[in-house]
């Protein structure tokens, strides 16, 4: 038995993988993995609204634009945490 690379027209992801280019959205696994929070705080972010999402064959999807859009707005807002201090 061979070892072939078989070749898709379009990219094979699993659930939570990072989108690939051109790609329109993603779920909330891969929505948490962008923004390297968890599933509970990415979903807790959907429920306050923070994104408009779109609910397509039982599915909660979030436009990869959006996810852009958010990390433009907040990039002003990070505040690092000083050496030796503890977390709030």
């Amino acid at each position: 038995m061979s070892n072939t690379i078989v070749k898709t027209k379009r990219p094979v992801g699993r659930r939570g993988d990072l989108p690939v280019p051109g790609q329109l959205t993603v779920g909330v696994d891969g929505f948490a993995r962008m923004l390297g929070v968890s599933t509970v705080s990415a979903y807790r972010m959907l429920k306050r609204g923070e994104l408009p999402v779109v609910r397509l064959a039982g599915r909660i999807l979030i436009a990869v634009a959006e996810i852009e859009k958010l990390v433009a707005r907040s990039s002003g807002a990070f505040v690092p945490i000083p050496k030796g201090s503890e977390r709030p």
